[in-house]
This record gives C-alpha cells, sequence and structure tokens, in this order.
C-alpha cells in the first residue's frame, strides 16, 4: 500500500526530489553537479541491496521486481 505500491526505494526517490529541491531554490549548478553525484551513489546502493535482497529473499523478491520498479514509478 502506499508508494511501496509503485517504487521499492521510496526513501531514495524522496532524497532525489530534496537534492533537486535544494539545487533549484538556491539556483545553483554546484547543486545539480552534487545530485548528479547523489544520482549516481543511489544507484550504486540500489545495485547492492538488489544483490543482497535477491540472495536473502530469493522468490519473494523476484515477485517484488516484477511488481515495482526501483525508484521511479513506470521507468526505473
Amino acid at each position: 500500500a502506499g508508494p511501496f505500491r509503485w517504487t521499492r526505494y521510496p526513501s531514495l526517490l524522496v532524497l532525489i526530489f530534496c537534492g533537486l529541491g535544494f539545487a533549484l531554490s538556491f539556483r545553483s549548478w554546484t547543486g545539480l553537479v552534487f545530485l548528479v553525484a547523489l544520482i549516481g551513489i543511489i544507484i550504486r546502493r540500489i545495485n547492492l541491496w538488489e544483490k543482497m535482497y535477491a540472495q536473502r529473499y530469493q522468490h519473494a523478491w523476484a515477485l517484488r521486481c516484477q511488481a515495482s520498479k526501483r525508484i521511479l514509478p513506470f521507468l526505473y
């Protein structure tokens, strides 16, 4: 239920939105560069979590992966 229906990591999605809001509110190119770096770190962390969860929850995790996207609903 809730945001977990469409995305597996809603907390990381919120972190991206906060970083984007910070960069846009201060109209900072530096903030956008940090946002790109943050997105790279988040993607790396998701890949590590995906491997760990796939080993730990084998069949259940495969079903969960089919039901939702990683961060952006309907895209990634």
